[in-house]
């Protein structure tokens, strides 16, 4: 939405504003990927985050290791549910409220 108003109004008077906002999320984004590439996820350490937002109801898309545009969207949605850092990308939080909702009955 950000990008959208600036293209439309480059020199709106919320400009500068939706650039800030704009480049704070960039940079969410970019630290919460590095912190998904840190992790060193292996394929079946994916397709268990991946058949763990199925079961959320998160649709992931398919559970094979590959985190995809499906995928992406899906942990947004699961980050967005649970009160997290919404980035679309494993986080350590993320990880551990994966691992909790197992353990709620």
């Amino acid at each position: 939405a950000y990008e959208t108003y600036l293209e439309r109004y480059p020199q709106g008077r919320h400009a500068s504003e939706a650039r800030d906002h704009l480049q704070t999320m960039r940079a969410t984004t970019e630290a919460a990927r590095r912190e998904e590439d840190a992790l060193q996820l292996d394929a079946s350490t994916r397709r268990l985050i991946e058949e763990r937002l199925r079961i959320a109801g998160m649709r992931p898309g398919r559970i094979d290791g590959e985190f995809t545009t499906e995928t992406r969207a899906a942990l947004r949605r699961y980050q967005g549910a649970r009160n997290l850092r919404v980035t679309g990308f494993v986080t350590r939080e993320t990880v551990s409220s994966l691992l909790a909702d197992v353990l709620r009955p």
